[in-house]
């Protein structure tokens, strides 16, 4: 999985732990790893990092109606 900047992702199953991105990407989780499955889980999360940048956890975040609005 690939988590850009924005925090949208992407996945490819034939390359599911790489950055195919030619260095987009600012996070690089394994399609199979219970982080993969927790940022699943979640509609909108804040990513937690070590102190080496490094993504480590999620926290989920709620979306307001008016957060959804906006995107229509």
């Amino acid at each position: 999985m690939i988590i850009f900047d924005d925090l949208s992702l992407q996945t490819r199953s034939d390359v599911p732990n790489s950055d195919w991105t030619g260095g987009l990407a600012k996070y690089v989780v394994d399609d199979n790893s219970d982080l993969a499955r927790k940022i699943f889980s979640f509609p909108a999360f804040e990513p937690v990092e070590d102190e080496n940048g490094n993504l480590i956890d999620v926290i989920p975040v709620e979306i307001s109606e008016e957060d959804t609005d906006d995107e229509q």
